[in-house]
């Protein structure tokens, strides 16, 4: 429990930072499975339109300090890689 008025909004701040982190890693992940239902299920139309929101998403989370830099270039790294194979074939 907070003694000061300082710890007081410090609280509230990292509860709210919290919830706001919660949601956009959700929405992360999700398109990550939309994507990889994608790839496994051979469905070529819209995937680069869906690689390309991922990707604005990770950096978007990346530059809030949400992920850390390197995780969300492994993230993106891995899903165009499999985009890329299957686009090829």
């Amino acid at each position: 429990m907070a003694n000061h008025k300082s710890a007081e909004k410090r609280a509230r701040q990292s509860i709210t930072r919290r919830q706001r982190n919660k949601h956009f890693l959700t929405q992360m992940r999700n398109s990550i499975r939309e994507i990889r239902k994608g790839i496994e299920g051979k469905k070529v139309e819209g995937l680069t339109d869906q690689l390309k929101a991922l990707t604005s998403k990770v950096q978007k989370l990346v530059s809030k300090g949400t992920i850390h830099k390197n995780t969300g270039s492994r993230y993106i790294s891995r899903i165009s890689q499999k985009v890329q194979s299957l686009l090829k074939k």
